[in-house]
């Protein structure tokens, strides 16, 4: 659908000022962008206006029934209902990032491009445990593997 009409935006965190950490995520298979992640995965923040908003509950449900949320913001655990600052913005639902119907195409607003190594990572020399590859990392070879088939 090429039409304008706008179903969901980002919006002002209610915070109302600037955020920037890094945050857990839940992962959903949904879409060739997080197939195969770990069910929990850890990525920097850095924004004034990441809030997840929807125009209506019927596109909210929309996207939920279609498995298009495809990461939710949650705590160290992964429970969903941690709130702030876990849920950093106010995102409706803790949706961090979305994916059409399909699948292949991807809206996030935490940043995978900033964790692409362990080195990116501000606890990595106490965390002898991270892997090399950061969490984004995987995200985007799995966007390249997506395109090859």
């Amino acid at each position: 659908d090429l039409s304008l009409n706008q179903t969901v935006t980002l919006t002002f965190n209610d915070s109302a000022k600037f955020e920037c950490r890094w945050v857990y995520l839940k992962t959903s298979n949904k879409c060739i962008w997080t197939r195969g992640l770990k069910k929990i995965i850890s990525l920097p923040i850095a924004h004034g206006e990441g809030k997840f908003a929807v125009k209506n509950n019927q596109i909210l449900t929309k996207l939920m029934k279609n498995g298009q949320t495809v990461f939710k913001y949650v705590d160290s655990q992964g429970n969903e209902s941690a709130g702030y600052p876990y849920n950093p913005n106010g995102s409706v639902k803790n949706i961090a990032g979305i994916c059409n119907p399909q699948g292949n195409i991807l809206g996030m607003m935490p940043h995978p491009e900033r964790f692409v190594t362990r080195y990116q990572h501000p606890r990595w020399t106490r965390t002898p445990s991270l892997d090399l590859e950061g969490d984004g990392l995987a995200i985007f070879k799995n966007a390249v593997r997506g395109v090859a088939s």
